[in-house]
């Protein structure tokens, strides 16, 4: 899911800033684990919070080096220089291109007709 969450922002990311920084999948792919747990454990201490504040800052103190681990590649990923430089003017047409190809591909879903599922 983070490879497809990715490519779906790429377009947007390089008319934005023009580049496209190749860390950023190894990246997520590291942090999307450590955010999930980090969640589940910051929803835990909100529920527990309603009935025991005193309770909840365990989960939240449990939730803590998940956070710090997000932060921690985040700033890893932030010093390695691994950009592509792309030419001046290309990000929109990037943009274009892929606003078109998920079009094409929306459009021939459309068109066929349903398949039988007893066959």
């Amino acid at each position: 899911m983070t490879l497809g969450a990715q490519f779906a922002v790429a377009p947007i990311l390089i008319a934005g800033f023009g580049t496209v920084e190749l860390i950023t999948v190894p990246a997520n792919m590291l942090a999307v684990p450590l955010a999930a747990v980090g969640s589940a454990l910051a929803f835990v201490g909100s529920a527990v919070a309603l009935v025991s504040v005193d309770a909840a800052s365990t989960a939240f103190l449990v939730a803590s080096p998940a956070a710090h681990g997000v932060l921690w590649v985040a700033r890893l990923g932030e010093t390695l220089p691994v950009a592509v430089a792309l030419p001046e003017g290309t990000g929109w047409t990037i943009v274009g291109v892929a606003v078109s190809a998920v079009l094409m591909v929306l459009i021939g879903r459309l068109g066929r007709p349903a398949e039988d599922p007893g066959r």
